[in-house]
């Protein structure tokens, strides 16, 4: 979705038809200036080996650097190049739609945890209104769905955007809800960010906040079958080969059975799993030509970019990008 095209909403006092538009133009200029910073920025992909001698068992972990990634700048940047959109006339992507639908409760509160733009939050609201747009919390109208992040600037844009919504700043590793408080748990491409305790911590107040019965939804980078292809014939060089004081840790990637069981670990059990984003896993474990490919086809025909976009559940298996985990507290 190109940022120009989405709806833009206009300040809380009637603006001239003047500063509005230099209000857009300027909003423009800066997301296209932290657009090149963010693209300029060296990015390493590498194997993280068992450390030698210590007894530790597993497979080697994939993992991705970044520079800066661990500067406040990084992550301002980042919400510039995607900040949030009011969203109108847009519903769930493809990718999302049948886990969400099948999966996510019709009460309750539910909650985006680390939703940064908020911008799936109301694509959410707006694919089924009666059913997760109860953003006044009336009784027997809807799920709330509530959008929670650690940036107060994201949280403060989303409201200034979206009035009538719920947003909160808050901690994934703390969260501000009672025990059993919540009916849905969203999290998209957060755990990922965080080491191995501090990830456990998170999926432990996943647990902790959602009801009996309550259902989290969680998505990661997928070491997928064809990624570890790339690896075993030496496509990912060894962390050690990087240097450590320039470029910054980002994010893991996560096989099925590794996240499944960490989510299990913290008192969830993972009932579904889909993958998607194929077209950019595609790529990432066979080059970026291979990508190219794909994307001449998906030009050429109309029912070929749907089947990029979204293939069959084989390819989702083999080559996405990301991985979706639905798991649900057992009562």
């Amino acid at each position: 979705m190109s940022a120009t095209t989405l709806d833009r909403p206009g300040a809380a006092t009637s603006p001239t038809p003047a500063h509005a538009e230099a209000d857009r133009a300027e909003r423009e200029r800066l997301r296209s200036d932290a657009e090149r910073w963010l693209a300029a920025l060296p990015i390493r992909t590498v194997l993280r080996r068992p450390p030698r001698g210590t007894g530790e068992r597993g497979h080697p972990r994939l993992a991705m650097y970044r520079t800066a990634a661990g500067s406040p700048e990084f992550w301002e940047k980042t919400w510039l190049v995607s900040p949030p959109y009011r969203m109108r006339g847009y519903t769930l992507p493809t990718w999302y739609r049948d886990a969400f639908t099948r999966w996510l409760p019709s009460d309750g509160l539910i909650i985006e945890a680390g939703c940064g733009n908020g911008n799936l939050l109301r694509m959410l609201a707006n694919h089924d209104p009666a059913r997760w747009g109860n953003f006044a919390r009336e009784p027997q109208k809807g799920a709330c769905v509530e959008g929670l992040d650690f940036a107060p600037n994201a949280i403060a844009e989303n409201r200034r955007i979206h009035p009538e919504g719920c947003y909160r700043v808050g901690d994934v590793r703390d969260l501000p809800y009672q025990t059993g408080g919540l009916s849905g748990y969203i999290s998209m491409g957060v755990v990922e960010h965080f080491g191995e305790p501090e990830r456990a911590v998170i999926l432990r107040e996943a647990a902790r906040t959602l009801r009996p019965g309550g259902v989290a939804i969680i998505t990661v980078p997928s070491l997928s079958p064809a990624r570890r292809l790339r690896a075993s014939l030496g496509g990912f060089a060894d962390e050690s080969t990087i240097d450590r004081s320039k470029l910054d840790f980002y994010q893991f990637y996560f096989t099925r059975r590794e996240i499944a069981g960490q989510i299990e670990a913290a008192g969830l059990r993972a009932v579904a799993f889909d993958g998607y984003d194929c077209r950019r896993g595609f790529a990432d474990a066979f080059g970026e030509r291979a990508g190219r490919v794909l994307d001449r086809l998906a030009r050429g025909s109309a029912w070929m970019a749907r089947r990029i976009d979204h293939p069959p559940r084989p390819v989702r298996r083999f080559c996405p990008h990301m991985l979706m985990v639905v798991a649900i507290k057992p009562w």
